[in-house]
């Protein structure tokens, strides 16, 4: 839908969504712009400075903490409820089942090409250690200052720094950086007695209890977005007889290979940038506490969702997950950002609704009480029920909240990039735009003609849609 070419301006163009008071002053508060035509209104969406993502003090997101409760997450006194034999003894036969029947050509999105594109979108991906080795050679995999090279880290100031990494980071393939200030509350986001911050420590070091020692000169985050394809996730569906109709997804829509194996390269790429300008930067490794979720939205990247995923305001659910680094380098911290995201979660329940297991709360309003022991209680959110989800084989064999987020949807409709800004001013329509992308019929199971289709695409018009050359959003 193009060329509308009317002026616009900020009042008349929320009238013309039918805002009018509470809606228009919201608006108008955000500083929103005057649009020449509606075009230029929708291009607008897309960037984390857009005008209509406000951004908060630090430490200040949309999910609510108390931090006198929150404390640093403990498996010992937050254990997971063992699944069942007999739930992981139907989970394997109804994936084995999938399997049979897309190997013998009876079910579309299963069959032999679709295991080939899955198994060979997780190859290649190079990865290193937490301090910056690559696994199995020894040999660090950043570039390191000779003698007669300039011997001190490369720096100038705070805000100079950021953008320095932001560049780099981008052309390695991730959308958004963030940073956080690594105060007494961030610390909290590692899990308990796994990292020991001292003021003693000269150089990280890992310890054979599985404890991180990082020096107190590290005092940022940096945090960036793992975005998965858009596209590609909406072959996720499959129809099962579970109380939403959904099951397993199909190999060609799980985006879990693919996004970690990008996620592996984008990782390397970034440590070994910050450490050839010669600074530290600790990353995660398989086995570093990452609390993902919540570094990304103390970073700016996004709010939290229902689900208890980080809702992006360009990607929606469609994020992996928050890969970090901690450094000492001088950095300007980001805000916490919102955009309406978590707000919209209440009156939205899309993803709850094609849950297979009934996992994710769909409750009308956060709330402070966990529901099952796995929970971190100190924050008012929706919170997942992570005994039954893994149950059915989560994340690697469902994911099928994470492409229904009425947020995900390509910008190519209108319609999609005006709901983002009116949902970022005003939660009246939230239910409503709710409504309407049940009525038309996004989250549905692709037919056998279009898991057949995606095959035989048409190349030269095809759209991208992957984290590498994040520099243009093709969606």
């Amino acid at each position: 839908m193009k060329g509308f070419h009317s002026t616009v301006s900020r009042r008349d163009f929320m009238k013309g969504l039918g805002l009018a008071g509470a809606g228009v002053s919201a608006a108008a508060a955000l500083g929103a712009p005057v649009f020449h035509d509606l075009d230029e209104a929708a291009s607008s969406v897309y960037g984390k400075k857009s005008w209509w993502i406000n951004e908060r003090d630090h430490e200040d997101i949309t999910t609510e903490v108390d931090w006198k409760v929150y404390q640093a997450y403990d498996p010992a006194t937050h254990p997971a409820v063992p699944v069942s034999q007999e739930v992981k003894d139907a989970t394997t036969a109804r994936l084995a089942e999938d399997k049979a029947l897309g190997l013998a050509g009876k079910k579309a999105g299963f069959d032999r090409r679709a295991w080939a594109w899955y198994s060979a979108s997780g190859v290649g991906g190079l990865d290193t250690d937490w301090n910056g080795n690559v696994y199995g050679t020894g040999v660090l995999n950043y570039w390191k200052p000779a003698a007669t090279d300039v011997t001190q880290p490369w720096s100038k100031d705070p805000d100079y720094n950021l953008k320095v990494l932001q560049a780099a980071f981008h052309s390695f393939g991730t959308p958004t950086v963030g940073v956080v200030e690594i105060t007494e509350h961030i610390q909290r986001l590692f899990n308990k007695g796994t990292v020991s911050w001292g003021e003693n420590i000269a150089e990280p070091t890992y310890d054979a209890n599985k404890v991180y020692h990082i020096p107190a000169k590290a005092k940022y985050m940096v945090v960036w977005e793992t975005q998965m394809s858009q596209r590609q996730s909406t072959y996720t569906y499959s129809e099962y007889p579970t109380p939403s109709g959904y099951g397993s997804a199909p190999p060609i829509g799980r985006m879990d290979s693919q996004a970690y194996n990008y996620a592996r390269l984008v990782r390397a790429q970034a440590v070994s940038f910050m450490k050839g300008l010669g600074w530290l930067a600790v990353k995660p490794s398989p086995s570093f506490p990452v609390q993902s979720t919540a570094h990304g939205i103390f970073a700016g990247l996004g709010e939290q969702a229902r689900p208890n995923y980080r809702m992006s305001p360009n990607f929606g659910l469609n994020m992996r997950y928050a890969n970090i680094a901690v450094t000492d380098m001088p950095l300007t911290p980001t805000k916490p950002i919102d955009f309406g995201g978590h707000r919209f979660c209440n009156g939205c329940k899309r993803c709850g609704e094609v849950c297979p297991t009934g996992s994710i709360d769909m409750s009308d309003e956060p709330r402070w009480e966990t529901v099952v022991p796995k929970n971190n209680a100190g924050i008012k959110a929706f919170f997942m029920n992570w005994d039954t989800c893994p149950g059915f084989g989560s994340p690697a064999h469902c994911g099928i909240c994470q492409p229904t987020c009425p947020f995900n949807h390509a910008p190519e409709a209108i319609i999609h990039p005006i709901i983002r800004v009116t949902a970022s001013t005003t939660g009246m329509f939230n239910g409503f735009f709710g409504q309407m992308d049940r009525a038309f019929g996004y989250s549905k199971v692709r037919s056998d003609d279009e898991m057949e289709g995606w095959w035989t695409r048409e190349l030269s018009t095809d759209k991208g849609d992957t984290i590498f050359g994040a520099g243009k959003f093709m969606w």
